[in-house]
């Protein structure tokens, strides 16, 4: 489903996205970076069209935040329904890759 902007709702379930259409911009991907892209820009007045292939809710795991990601969640309201939740922030964290033994470190 996708939600193009100054429309309230998602466009229906199973409606055939034409090309009669009009759209400023697709996103492909409804996760954490697609969704937030999406809104920013609908919120900018763009019209947009995510399309995701996977149904949500779904378990994912997610259960902390780095701190780069507070500000992001400020800019888009939902900081306070997100620590309401009380999910765990980290302070950093190390991401390694064992095949190339590169390593990155983000707090």
């Amino acid at each position: 489903m996708s939600a193009p902007a100054g429309h309230g709702a998602p466009v229906p379930e199973g409606h055939d996205v034409t090309a009669s259409d009009v759209h400023d911009v697709i996103v492909v991907g409804g996760g954490p970076a697609g969704s937030t892209t999406g809104a920013f820009l609908a919120r900018a007045g763009r019209r947009v069209l995510l399309f995701e292939r996977e149904p949500f809710p779904r378990f994912h795991v997610g259960e902390s935040l780095l701190p780069a990601t507070l500000p992001i969640l400020e800019r888009m309201g939902a900081l306070a329904t997100v620590a309401e939740r009380g999910f765990q922030v980290k302070y950093g964290a190390t991401f390694h890759d064992q095949e190339s033994d590169f390593q990155r470190t983000f707090y």
